[in-house]
Order: structure tokens, then sequence, then C-alpha cells
């Protein structure tokens, strides 16, 4: 017996069973315009806009495998796959919204310190370059008083 690879098993998951139901209620249109089926998938695309990039890839990749092959299926005259009558819902994990707020809030207090401990040093630099001015402001004075003393000469 062969082994199912990952996406086998996946498509056994409540993902499969949703575009099961797809494919069953959209069976004459595959037969008669595909371009309906191509706005019903648009349809689905927005029910998933929430999902986690690893399910909407999943959910492509179902989406063409399955219409593929149901048109095969209907083309040779087959049936799809009949779905099955109770559709689970697909249960994504809550975020913790609080969480993300106070990691968000610690992040941001933990910059507004770096930012006051930068203010700090930039102010001990400015107090330092001021004295180094008023320092040579004061031989300025000096050089200009020893002048004076010169031309008086």
């Amino acid at each position: 017996m062969k082994s199912k690879n990952s996406f086998d098993s996946k498509l056994e998951s409540e993902h499969y069973i949703d575009l099961q139901i797809f494919i069953h209620r959209n069976e004459l249109v595959v037969k008669s315009n595909l371009k309906e089926i191509e706005e019903q998938l648009f349809a689905i695309g927005d029910d998933i806009i929430n999902y986690t990039n690893e399910d909407k890839a999943f959910y492509a990749e179902a989406m063409i495998n399955i219409i593929t092959k149901a048109v095969k299926m209907i083309q040779s005259g087959l049936t799809p796959i009949q779905p099955k009558p109770v559709l689970p819902k697909i249960k994504k994990p809550k975020k913790d919204r609080f969480a993300e707020i106070q990691a968000r809030l610690d992040r941001l207090e933990l910059e507004n310190m770096q930012l006051k401990a930068e203010i700090v040093e930039l102010r001990a630099e400015n107090a330092q370059l001021k004295a180094e001015n008023a320092q040579l402001k004061a031989e300025i004075v000096q050089l200009k008083v020893r002048l004076s003393k010169y031309e008086q000469v």
C-alpha cells in the first residue's frame, strides 16, 4: 500500500471538504461556462483573505488541482466526488491582542529609553563643546591683549 504524501493528506482535511462542495455546486457551471467558475474562485479567495500564507498557498494549489480533476471528470462523463453532509469550520488560532499590544509598548518604551540616553549624551557633548568654545574665546581675548601690547610698543 502506498503511503500518502503530505498534500494528499491535507486534501482529506477540512479544506478539501470546502473545495469538494464547491466543485459539486458548480458542476453545471464547469460544463457550461468556465468564466463563471473563475468568478466563484475569486469569491472563495475573498473568504480566505485572513488565512495564513501557508493556508492560502495550500488553498490555491488545492483549488487548481481539484478544478482540473473536476473538469476532466465532467468531460469524460463522470461525476465529481460527493461532498460530506456537514462542513466543519476551519478553526483559526485566536491572536492574543493584549500580548501583541504589550510587546509593542515594551519595544516603544525601550526605544524611548534609548533616545533619552542619546539625548543625555548629546547634551554632555554640547556642554563640552560650549566649554571648549569659551576656552577658545578666552584665548582669543588673551591674544588680542598681547597683540595690543605689542602695537603700543
